[in-house]
Order: C-alpha cells, then structure tokens, then sequence
C-alpha cells in the first residue's frame, strides 16, 4: 500500500508560559496498515531551551491502525518580564510513512509576569524550585503526592534554619535546598533512568569518541527520557513499565551502528562480555562477567541486550561511577549543558570546572566501590558541598529570573 503520511496537526500552537506544559498532536493520513516512526525534537528560537522550555528528543512509534500521536513539552514560568517568545517542533526520519508539509510546529510562549513578580526569582519560592528538580531530573511534571511530600520536607528544613540574615542561617538555608535536590539524584526513579543512561554509554561506547568519554547532553536528555517516559514511581504498574522501557532501549541500543562497530556480532559470548567489562573498566574475572555470561544465554540480539544491561546494572559499577556521574549531573540538571560549553567552552577552561568538582569530590571521597551503601556515597557530596555551590551560581539562577 501507499505510505502513511505524517505531520503535525497545526502548523503554530500558542499558550501561556505559566501553563506547565505544551501538548502538540502528530497524525497519520493515508493507508494505516503497517506500523511507522518519526522522530521529534524541540528547537530553540526567541525562548531558549534552558529558560523556557524543557528540551524534548524522541520517537513516535505507530502500531498498525494508530493515527494520532501527542507529544508534551514542559515549560519553564521564570520570573522575567518579557515578550513573547517561540520555539520550535520538528519530525525527522520517518520510517514506513512520509513526512507531510506540516513537518513543524511553532510554539509561542506568552508572558505572564509583572513587575512586582520579576522581583522574585521563580527558585526561591516553594513550589518552583520543587517542581524544577522533577523537570530537571526526573523529566516531568511532579505527581501529586511526591509534590506535597518534598514541598513539606523542603518548608520542614527551612523552618528549623530561621529567618536571620546571619552566615549560619543562609548556609543552613542552602543546605536545605541542596538536601531536596540529591534526594533526586538518590531517587529509584533516577538511578534506573538518568544514571542507567550514564552507566549504559560508559559500558558500550568507545571513550575516544566522546570528550572525556562522558555521554553528551543533547543524547543523554533523549534516551534518559525515552527510558523514564510514563514511569512514576509508586504508581500502580510503574515497575513493569518501567522495565518494558528498558527492554526496548537497551535492545536498540546494541543495534545501533555505533555500537556494532565497536562489538561485532561475530564476537562470541567470552569475547563479548570480556569487551564490555574492559570498557567499563571492571574485573574480567568475578561475580560481574558470570552474570553477564549467564544473561547472554544463547545471544543474538536479546542475548546481547541482556549481558550488557546485566554489567550496566551492577552494583560495582553503579558504586564506581558515582561520583563521576555526580558531577555530570550538576551541569545537565542545573546547567543544562556538556561541561565544556557555555562558561567553560574556551579552550583553556574546557573541563575546567568538572575537574575540578571530581577531584574535590574524589578527595573527600577515595574509592568509592568500597562504600555499600547510597548514604556513604552520598556523603562526600555534602562535605564538598557540591549541590549548593551549583545552585548559588548566576549561570544557574538565571535561568528563572534575575540573580
């Protein structure tokens, strides 16, 4: 049959900077008997990925007989008195159906803000900076329940540290904040998306091919939201679809060409798993590659998936990486950029900060694979004071309204 063909159905969608969230539908004309993808992503245009609206990278899959598609895009209510400002959507490499004229959206942002509103930065208040670490972090709006738990345990530490303008008060203050915000970092709903990701690319991609060899952030933001995308955690099913995300991602991932360069299928299951453990820099020998051998079973594509996702997952690596992770994190979470642009993206101050930061944390922290637990992991975070030196800085403030 005639290809399906797939397009946006408005070419221009405005709403309100306020409104938390912007909801686009894709649709597919035509013959609606076989399955078709494309690909979406949001382009900067007047408002600005970092400012007023959250990056948004995907797939859209349709099942035979599916004709429409929506896709959300979080938005950012800062506290700066402005004018209108746009964004854009666009579909990209479709698969078992074209892509029609309408091929992109324009978002316009209207403000809200007056000037008594812009006084106050939109992070200083309860609900905004709550809200920002489930966007920044978790990539979605905050559930009810989990909202007025953090909001009330944020209220909680900052009444203990007072209303004095004192030095003790305000680090008390930071603190507070800064102990909300690792608690997302910490959080199951993280540490199986956000951090899988991380530990995912350190195992199956060539160091070489990425500064540092850390996973950049615009590839990061896409597959860290394809693995969280309906999962909230606590809610009925969330551990089934959660896994059914993972399943589907790490299966192709593995297909991906990047990764079939650098692990050819004609490897067998030894070298395979040897491969893997060598670029996740872990023993070859030990608890870790029998697990990975005993996933792989008979291999193929699944067999493959599986090893991998079993060395990703393993509790040596999860402890090893951590604080390199950490420090990526500061810079994706409240930065919104690879660590060697923006501030740090002249060529003397490439990594400058990120060095700086992991060694500070390494120094206070020695090896970390010793420690068991995530509170021993944690607690060099606090004594380096890592969260709130990131969340006092102008590059950070910025983003939600004046410094």
């Amino acid at each position: 049959p005639a290809p399906s063909t797939l397009q946006f159905r408005l070419g221009s969608v405005s709403t309100n900077e306020g409104a938390g969230k912007v909801v686009v539908s894709v649709q597919r004309t035509g013959s609606l008997t076989q399955a078709a993808t494309v690909n979406y992503e949001t382009v900067s245009g007047t408002a600005s990925e970092r400012s007023d609206f959250t990056t948004t990278i995907g797939t859209l899959s349709f099942a035979a007989g599916e004709e429409e598609k929506i896709i959300e895009v979080l938005l950012t209510d800062d506290t700066l008195q402005e004018a209108a400002e746009t964004f854009t959507l666009r579909l990209t490499n479709a698969a078992g159906a074209t892509i029609g004229s309408t091929s992109t959206t324009t978002v316009t942002l209207t403000d809200n803000d007056d000037a008594a509103s812009s006084r106050t930065n939109m992070i200083d208040t309860l609900d905004g900076f709550v809200r920002q670490q489930y966007v920044d972090f978790l990539n979605r709006e905050p559930d009810a329940a989990g909202f007025q738990f953090w909001k009330s345990t944020l209220q909680g530490y900052l009444n203990a540290c007072g209303t004095a303008d004192n030095a003790e008060a305000i680090t008390c203050r930071a603190r507070a904040k800064a102990s909300v915000s690792e608690a997302f970092f910490v959080s199951v709903e993280f540490q199986q998306t956000g951090y899988l990701v991380y530990r995912l690319y350190k195992t199956s991609f060539d160091p070489a091919a990425r500064p540092r060899g850390l996973p950049r952030y615009v590839e990061f933001l896409r597959d860290a939201q394809q693995l969280g995308s309906g999962v909230v955690v606590n809610s009925p099913g969330w551990e089934a679809k959660l896994n059914g995300n993972t399943e589907t991602f790490v299966r192709e991932l593995v297909q991906r060409s990047e990764f079939v360069a650098r692990y050819p299928t004609s490897m067998t299951a030894e070298q395979y798993v040897a491969a893997l453990l060598t670029n996740a820099g872990l023993p070859l020998t030990g608890a870790e590659q029998q697990a990975a051998l005993a996933a792989y079973s008979t291999g193929g594509v699944e067999g493959r998936a599986r090893a991998l996702r079993s060395i990703a997952e393993s509790d040596l690596l999860f402890r090893k990486e951590f604080n390199k992770a950490f420090v990526l994190m500061q810079y994706f979470g409240y930065l919104r950029r690879n660590a060697d642009e923006g501030e740090d993206a002249p060529a003397e101050r490439q990594f400058k900060g990120y060095d700086f930061w992991l060694t500070k944390l390494n120094t206070e922290s020695g090896d970390t694979a010793r420690f068991t637990t995530l509170d021993q992991l944690l607690a060099p975070t606090k004594r380096a004071q890592m969260v709130e030196a990131f969340v006092v800085t102008g590059e950070y403030r910025r983003r939600f309204g004046t410094e």
